[in-house]
């Protein structure tokens, strides 16, 4: 294995300590960032160049701030972002909203809307499970079982949650009568409707 240069080595050593902060396999990490476990691994192996999209999904992936990424590229420390449960204390308790006047809740709801559509999905439902911890995390009971099952890989969880809306989509058109869409395609394409 070839020596990296000093840069790429100072980020792969953060981001292994960040990654064992936030008590995450690389494989979590990757499907954080949006990336296969392959890709990600060239980019710690520094066998691809790091892009700005890249360093942008890393920094989500591991709750850095923004820029995170240059700055330790740099020589400076990155900026982490703590979870929810990090900043709630004793001196921090958690505010009832019915306390807040409606123009704040107005604005906190604006800006929980614009963070749920910059963060990945797993990450708003595990921002949701710590506010409403008494409601499903996901919107359909069955999926959310497929997820929190124990011993399945992320791929298995989202091939059995393709299975079930499959097979969701089959039992809608039985319910109106129409034959599952691969059908009517079969039957137009051979002459049979």
């Amino acid at each position: 294995m070839t020596q990296q240069p000093p840069a790429r080595q100072r980020l792969v050593d953060h981001m292994d300590r960040r990654r064992v902060a936030l008590r995450l396999t690389w494989g979590e990490v990757a499907t954080r960032a949006g990336m296969s476990q392959a890709h990600l691994r060239r980019i710690r192996n520094d066998d691809v160049p790091l892009s700005s999209l890249m360093s942008g999904r890393l920094e989500q992936a591991l709750q850095w701030a923004p820029g995170s990424v240059d700055r330790i590229v740099a020589g400076e420390v990155p900026t982490e972002i703590p979870s929810p449960s990090d900043a709630r204390s004793a001196d921090n308790p958690p505010v009832d909203g019915s306390s807040l006047p409606a123009s704040a809740t107005d604005g906190v709801r604006a800006a929980i809307r614009e963070l749920a559509r910059a963060l990945p999905p797993e990450d708003v439902r595990a921002l949701l499970a710590e506010v409403r911890p008494d409601s499903p995390r996901y919107e359909d009971l069955a999926e959310q079982h497929i997820w929190e099952t124990p011993g399945l890989t992320d791929s298995q969880r989202r091939q059995l949650v393709g299975h079930l809306q499959v097979m969701r989509r089959i039992e809608d058109g039985a319910e109106r009568d129409e034959p599952p869409a691969g059908v009517r395609e079969f039957r137009r394409r051979t002459g049979g409707e």
